[in-house]
């Protein structure tokens, strides 16, 4: 059977993604502040946990989705170092910490699949009071596509 590691699994896309993956007989590994039915883990600091959590349900994952995401408003000089961090912790560098977790053993077994949900801000900008949250939509999109130069090899898409 086919595993999937889902992070935001109690938002509205994440939630989707869960329902389809499941529909399609993919044992689904729900990751999220608040789910009820899987791992609870704010990726601003439990990342580390998460993984080992992921590791001790599903093993390592056929597939990862990373679809946890938050969105601070309001204008650059009206955001804080603390919302400026934590949407960099939760957009970029978590996804970023999971896949390196997990990409070893997929890159060993020469298959995977690492999903990354973006944003049409990280191509043309977001609207205004959103300039955080469209730098870090550009920024995970420039490394996913880093990312599939770098492991297409090893069978992982």
């Amino acid at each position: 059977m086919k595993t999937a590691l889902v992070t935001g699994a109690s938002g509205g896309i994440g939630k989707a993604i869960c329902l389809s993956l499941e529909a399609e007989g993919i044992k689904v590994c729900k990751t999220s502040t608040s789910t009820e039915d899987g791992i609870i883990a704010d990726l601003r600091y439990d990342v580390n946990h998460l993984c080992h959590a992921v590791l001790r349900e599903i093993g390592v994952p056929d597939i990862i989705i990373n679809s946890a995401g938050i969105l601070p408003k309001g204008k650059l000089d009206e955001t804080t170092d603390e919302q400026i961090q934590d949407a960099f912790h939760v957009n970029v560098i978590a996804p970023i910490r999971i896949i390196r977790f997990f990409l070893p053993q997929m890159m060993e077994r020469k298959s995977g699949y690492i999903i990354n949900i973006g944003s049409s801000s990280a191509y043309e900008g977001a609207a205004a009071k959103r300039t955080i949250y469209s730098a870090t939509k550009h920024a995970i999109l420039g490394f996913t596509r880093a990312l599939a130069d770098e492991v297409w090899e090893y069978g992982i898409r």
